[in-house]
């Protein structure tokens, strides 16, 4: 498991350290905001599911690299992998969205 975690972040470090802190900061939603992000971003399907899964891993990716560059983890174990997958949240999401060109309201639940 260890030599996994090691060749991930091998792999992550390859790629170049973005300059400014790419996380995208918490915004308030409502339930119903949330919940129309959440169901856009599952009804995803073909080339708009890859892009969005694209702008995810990028994300992670700069975040990971970023936190590293800037030893952000503050002594905690696993502390940079922490902040790369507990900063998924709807803005995130939003923003891989908006990226992607997928339209909030043409998802809404029914």
């Amino acid at each position: 498991m260890l030599f996994v975690s090691l060749i991930i972040s091998a792999a992550l470090l390859q790629a170049p350290v973005p300059a400014e802190d790419p996380r995208i900061e918490t915004k308030e939603y409502t339930e119903e905001e949330s919940a129309e992000i959440i169901a856009a971003f599952n009804s995803a399907r073909g080339e708009q599911n890859e892009c969005l899964f694209g702008f995810i891993n990028d994300y992670k990716r700069d975040v990971y690299n970023y936190c590293v560059a800037n030893d952000l983890s503050e002594g905690k174990k696993f502390g940079c992998e922490r902040m790369m997958g507990f900063g998924l949240h709807e803005g995130v999401l939003e923003a891989g969205l908006e990226k992607c060109d997928i339209d909030l309201k043409s998802t809404e639940a029914e």
